[in-house]
This record gives structure tokens, sequence and C-alpha cells, in this order.
């Protein structure tokens, strides 16, 4: 029994001594699973590397779309912004637009309203004529002031609107300023002179509110008479005639 278990035990032995000296590895072989294992770590790494660059950065892409969103929220407020001034805009343009059309119905309404006022004292004195040609004491001499005074109030009247007479008598033609009515064959004036005025035109600084209707000035025409003797005295300025006689 004891030889059995003692042979076993030698049989053992170099079994296991064959397996030592298989693990117990050599520099060589050493080396190269050490050149093995970095190279395995250099592609590792660089798969790790590539990973790196591949793998999307959470935190940076979370930081652009907060930045995003706070644009997009404030491009938002400024549109609202924009949007109200335009309306708050266009209501003041509308506000406006109809303060202007009232005020210039007010204006045209009242625009004359200075003139009546400076007019109503030639109206009073014209009435005070009136009154006193009514009464039976009254001459043609109360006529004649009163009405006197009423044309010399309203030329004051014009006078401070810078309303003027046209100047017409005695003054060269003008159609712009003239309107002839009549003409009159004369020697006391030149021809296409103003002799008469029927009716003052009026200016108002440089416009004409109203020309003037007058009478122009025309040539007197040649009588007989005169006419015969232009022609002897022409005749005797030319000389004898000299006759042809052409018959055959």
């Amino acid at each position: 029994m004891k030889e059995a278990d003692m042979e076993k035990e030698a049989e053992i032995k170099p079994a296991e001594e064959t397996v030592t000296a298989r693990e117990t590895p050599s520099a060589e072989e050493v080396g190269k699973v050490a050149d093995a294992a970095e190279i395995l770590d250099g592609k590792g790494l660089q798969e790790d590397e590539a990973a790196d660059v591949d793998r999307p950065d959470t935190e940076k892409a979370g930081s652009e779309d907060e930045s995003l969103t706070a644009k997009l929220e404030a491009s938002e407020t400024a549109l609202k912004a924009a949007n109200d001034r335009y309306l708050r805009t266009v209501a003041e343009l509308e506000n406006f637009k109809k303060r202007t059309a009232r005020e210039t119905d007010e204006f045209r309404k009242y625009a004359n309203v200075s003139l009546v006022q400076k007019l109503l004292p030639a109206l009073d004195n014209m009435e005070r004529a009136m009154d006193s040609a009514a009464s039976p004491e009254a001459g043609a001499s109360a006529i004649v002031e009163g009405l006197r005074l009423t044309i010399a109030d309203i030329l004051k009247v014009f006078g401070e609107f810078n309303v003027k007479p046209v100047e017409a008598e005695g003054k060269k033609f003008d159609p712009v300023y003239h309107m002839a009515v009549a003409h009159e064959e004369t020697d006391a004036a030149d021809p296409d002179t103003v002799i008469r005025i029927f009716q003052k035109g009026y200016i108002m600084h440089d416009r004409l509110i109203r020309p003037a209707m007058v009478s122009v000035a025309k040539a007197m025409p040649v009588s007989a008479e005169k006419a015969g003797d232009g022609e002897k005295n022409m005749a005797q300025d030319s000389g004898p005639s000299v006759g042809i006689d052409i018959r055959t």
C-alpha cells in the first residue's frame, strides 16, 4: 500500500515540475507580451480619444441651447415692444389727423372774424347816415358826410389788410390790371391810355382781387378835308408825272 502511494507521488511531481516550467515565461516572451500590451493600450487610447471626439459635449450643447432660448425670448420681447410702439404711433397719427381737420374747419369758419370786426364801424357810420337822411331836418350835406366817413373807414380797413386800389387813370392800358369796357376817340390823350374809370380795381399784397373797368383812348379819325390836303401835299412833293403812250 505504501509503495503504491509512493509511486503515485513520483508520477505527480514530474507533472508539477512541467507545469511550473511552463508557467515561468522567458524574457523574450515577456518582451513580446509587453509590446503586445503597449499596442493594445495604444489602440485603446486612440479608440478612447476618437470616442471623446465623436461624443457630443452635452454640457456645451446644453449651454448653447440655453443661449439660443434666451436670444429667442429677447427677440420676442423686442418684437412685442416694437409692435406696441407701432400701434401707439398709428393711434397718435389718427388723432393728429382728426385734430388737424377740426382745427382747419374752425379756421375756415372764423378766418374773417377780424375783417368783419374792422368793417363794423363803417356799417355803423352808414346806418347813422341813413338815420340822418330820414330826418326832415337833415340836408344833403349830412348824407354826404356820412358817406365820406364810411368810405374812409373802409379804406382804413383795406390798408390794414394791405389792400390797395389799382392805378388806372392816365396810365398805359394793361390787360393784367385793366378791363376795357369802352374806347373813346380823343386828342387829349395818347392812344391806349386809360382816360376814365367806371369801377375801381383792387390788389391785395401782390395778387389782383378785381381788375379796374376802364375806358381807353383811341386816336381820332382823319377827316376828308385833311385827307385831301394830305394827298395834294404828297402830289406836290412828288413832282410832275410822266406819261408813256404804249399804243401801237
